[in-house]
């Protein structure tokens, strides 16, 4: 194959661009910044128990997985077959947790979104609950407390859930 004039330049092109080191042609970034989920939700945790004095709550949210960070919205999520009670005092406290989340990342757009969704609970909570079930039907099973439920129209719930259903 022969080579017109406009493709050899082009190939001559290339081959000085080839000897081109990176660094002539690319330009650094300085403005970005590693976005850190799990680590900016630890920082709102600790900041929660530190400096507002809000152990209770700090320790509500470490039950909270980091899904997501795109450096305005932190998205943690709970599990809603364990964690409801867990969201729900998060979620009371949100205007205050968004403060803070501005304050500590220094990003006046910053917020946080809570969300529940299934399979975030950790193995001790998945045991804590199935612990709990055993011993309500165990409780049950006890003539006095199995009269009480049939003379009241009871049953035992965990008063930790909000979500049981009425029977």
């Amino acid at each position: 194959d022969v080579i017109d004039e406009d493709q050899s330049e082009l190939l001559l092109s290339a081959l000085d661009f080839s000897q081109t080191p990176v660094m002539d042609v690319m330009t650094a970034r300085v403005d970005v910044q590693a976005l850190d989920a799990d680590g900016d939700w630890q920082k709102l945790i600790l900041d929660t128990r530190e400096v507002l004095k809000k152990r209770l709550l700090a320790g509500v949210m470490l039950d909270g997985t980091a899904l997501s960070y795109d450096g305005q919205t932190l998205v943690v999520g709970f599990d809603r077959n364990y964690e409801t009670m867990q969201y729900l005092m998060v979620e009371k406290e949100i205007v205050l947790l968004n403060g803070r989340l501005r304050a500590l990342t220094e990003n006046p757009a910053a917020f946080l979104r809570l969300e529940q969704a299934s399979g975030l609970a950790s193995a001790p909570q998945i045991q804590e609950h199935e612990t709990l079930e055993s011993l309500r039907r165990e409780a049950e099973k006890e003539k006095p407390v199995a009269d009480a439920l049939k003379t009241f129209g009871g049953r035992i719930v965990d008063v930790h859930r909000t979500d049981e259903k009425k029977g």
